[in-house]
């Protein structure tokens, strides 16, 4: 595996405050992401595992990329807000799948294994204010966040496995690569099987046990990350947001975003900022 073919495609910090009790219910998000209380703490599961507690001060939980989770916020007991911070991060490999699904972390990073993570995301964030204020420009700005998705990248690898494209994934990866490529392009099972030289049977099977879900999914998956990707540093209408990724109109789009993120489109955006 070339390892020189990773790339950052997207690195960004937020910051919120919540109320006791808020409750994000199978929750998903494009990107991996690596979030830590300030104050108070979080009720955090994934799948139909029981929730465990992360508090202020105790480390940060992670969660991969499209991975479905429920998060709980509570208030300490002094009965202040509860805050948290958060990073979400994606790294392409050849442009055509995100790599951060590649490692495998535990959901809770505890003690000092936590602490690098923590760091970068206090440092991103500070850096997207200081931008935001014109104290440093968009250059300084850029390179900051190479070096710091670098960092974590780094602590990723120290403190988890990391399984890099089997075999398995080589034979479907005219697809993939079609899928990152086209994405707004109609794309159908039969045109991706025969990329991959695979009857369609073989191809949806291979395809469903290697990544987890059907190509139809996949693709759409891919179009909301896009999507996202356009709601946050774009300044387009969803309507145009919509033909650019692949969707009939934008309420086709926001059906779609919604039920994937349990959010629409605009509370998405007014979430994250």
């Amino acid at each position: 595996m070339d390892l020189s073919r990773l790339s950052i495609d997207m690195i960004e910090a937020y910051q919120a405050s919540q109320m006791d009790g808020y409750t994000q219910k199978n929750k998903t998000l494009p990107y991996m992401t690596i979030a830590y209380p300030t104050q108070g703490y979080h009720q955090i599961s994934t799948d139909d595992n029981p929730p465990q507690s992360l508090h202020a001060g105790d480390g940060c939980f992670i969660t991969l990329p499209s991975a479905r989770h429920t998060i709980v916020h509570r208030i300490d007991q002094r009965g202040k807000p509860m805050l948290d911070r958060w990073m979400q991060l994606s790294v392409s490999y050849d442009h055509a799948v995100d790599a951060t699904a590649w490692f495998e972390p535990p959901l809770l990073v505890l003690g000092s294994q936590a602490i690098p993570f923590c760091r970068a995301i206090d440092e991103l964030n500070e850096l997207r204010i200081r931008r935001q204020s014109g104290q440093i420009d968009n250059a300084h700005f850029a390179f900051a966040r190479l070096r710091i998705a670098g960092t974590v990248l780094e602590q990723l690898f120290a403190i988890c496995p990391f399984h890099p494209r089997t075999l398995e994934q080589e034979r479907i990866w005219p697809a993939l690569t079609a899928i990152a490529t086209d994405y707004a392009k109609e794309l159908d099972i039969p045109h991706l099987a025969g990329l991959c030289h695979m009857s369609v049977p073989t191809f949806y099977r291979n395809f469903r046990q290697v990544m987890k879900k059907t190509p139809m999914q996949y693709l759409n998956e891919y179009r909301l990350k896009q999507v996202e990707r356009l709601l946050m540093h774009e300044k387009k209408t969803l309507a145009e947001i919509a033909l650019q990724c692949g969707f009939c109109d934008e309420f086709h789009l926001s059906r779609n975003f919604k039920s994937c993120y349990r959010l629409s489109p605009r509370e998405y955006k007014q979430r994250m900022l």
